[in-house]
């Protein structure tokens, strides 16, 4: 092999076949070592040249289809409407006797165990002041992109308020009376697990154990990040990070029934518990006026 010296070392088979195809169409005299290709040295720089601007290729073409992907995905109108509904109906609520809505829509622990189950949906439209509707809409606006980019919006957006709901209902079965909370946090927390699950599966033919694990531990600091303080409910973003794994997980196992459902349904159903949740609310509460 004295004529011949190391061109490249190919992992990938279509690649290895692909170069196999190219280096034989220019005519270019090689030698297969293993995963190695060797050259005929004065065919070298030739070799170099053709193969290098295949790679190219390759990788423009890549760049062009993954980007495809992602604007395809990353269309997010349906979720600015809903963040404009939000802010609108928090200047509502200020406006218009804010603690009737309080008492008719918070997340009152014990009314929720005593059958007034719509206030885990309508909590999380009602916020205290302009500092946590802010701060909501913020963090929602920042970790909603990656979702819709796993989920498509509609799906991405029932699951998170799912996520909402479960996370008020655990967090009442902990506390069971005198507490009531606001907000879309639990929410936003569920947000967290499902990403960090996600991020989880994509880790799943990682060798080591702790890279497997490591999306969990960021969703921990996370939310010990922003879950502390004062006013702050610990215990519902907490459930609502464990609301958003659980749904994670079974949405994992049984994605092709979720994927049988046009996504634009989805997004009727989230406007529905959006809106409708307050009709039993206020129907229930018209009843003991």
């Amino acid at each position: 092999m004295e004529n011949f010296i190391e061109f490249v070392c190919v992992l990938d088979n279509e690649l290895y076949y692909n170069i196999q195809l190219i280096l034989d169409a220019l005519f270019i005299e090689y030698k297969v070592n293993g995963n190695t290709f060797l050259v005929n040295f004065q065919q070298y720089h030739s070799a170099y040249k053709n193969i290098n601007e295949f790679l190219n290729e390759i990788h423009i073409e890549y760049e062009k289809s993954n980007n495809e992907k992602i604007e395809e995905k990353i269309n997010i109108t349906f979720s600015y409407i809903i963040i404009f509904g939000f802010i609108a109906f928090y200047f509502f609520t200020k406006s218009y006797n804010f603690y009737f809505w309080l008492s008719t829509g918070a997340n009152d622990a014990y009314k929720v165990i005593n059958g007034e189950f719509w206030r885990c949906f309508t909590s999380l439209i009602l916020h205290k002041d302009i500092l946590h509707i802010t701060s909501n809409m913020i963090f929602l606006s920042i970790l909603i992109k990656p979702v819709i980019r796993i989920l498509n919006e509609g799906k991405a957006w029932f699951l998170i308020l799912l996520s909402g709901f479960i996370g008020n209902i655990l967090a009442d079965l902990i506390y069971q009376k005198y507490h009531s909370s606001i907000g879309l946090s639990t929410a936003i927390f569920g947000i967290i697990g499902i990403l960090s699950y996600h991020r989880y599966i994509d880790t799943e033919n990682n060798k080591y154990i702790i890279s497997r694990y490591l999306p969990f531990a960021a969703g921990i600091a996370l939310f010990a990040f922003l879950g502390t303080g004062k006013d702050v409910d610990i215990i519902a973003h907490f459930t609502g990070f464990i609301a958003g794994i659980l749904i994670a997980i079974y949405y994992q196992n049984k994605s092709k029934l979720f994927e049988s459902i046009n996504d634009s349904y989805y997004k009727v159903i989230s406007l529905s518990f959006i809106i409708f949740s307050w009709f039993p609310a206020l129907f229930f509460l018209k009843k003991f006026i």
